[in-house]
C-alpha cells in the first residue's frame, strides 16, 4: 500500500505478550494520530454500519466528527445536554 495513512503502519505487533503464543496488537500510535484515528472510525463505520461515540477534548478529532454532544451548566446545578450537527452549523455560517 502506498497510502501514507495505511492503518497497518500504525499497529505494532508484540510477539509472546502477555504470554507465550499471544500476539499483542499495540494501537497506541493509531489512537494518538487524529488523522489515522478518524480514518479508522470511518472505515469501521463503512464496514460495520456502526456509529461511534468518542469522548475527547482534542480539537482536531472533534472537527472530523459529524455531530458533537456536550453537557453545559449555564446555571449552578442545572445541566443541559447540547447537540451540534457540524454540517448544518457550517451551512448556517456560509
Amino acid at each position: 500500500m502506498n497510502d501514507p495513512l495505511s492503518l497497518k503502519s500504525f499497529i505494532r505487533t508484540v510477539d509472546d505478550f502477555p504470554i507465550e503464543g499471544i500476539k499483542f496488537r499495540d494501537i497506541t500510535s493509531l489512537i494518538e494520530s487524529p488523522e489515522a484515528f478518524k480514518k479508522t472510525c470511518d472505515e469501521l463505520t463503512r464496514i460495520t454500519k456502526t456509529k461511534f461515540i468518542i469522548i475527547t477534548h482534542h480539537a482536531l478529532t472533534m472537527s472530523r466528527m459529524h455531530r458533537l454532544y456536550g453537557v453545559t451548566m449555564a446555571e449552578q446545578g442545572i445541566s443541559q445536554l447540547v447537540s451540534v450537527d457540524l454540517q448544518k452549523a457550517e451551512e448556517l455560517v456560509a
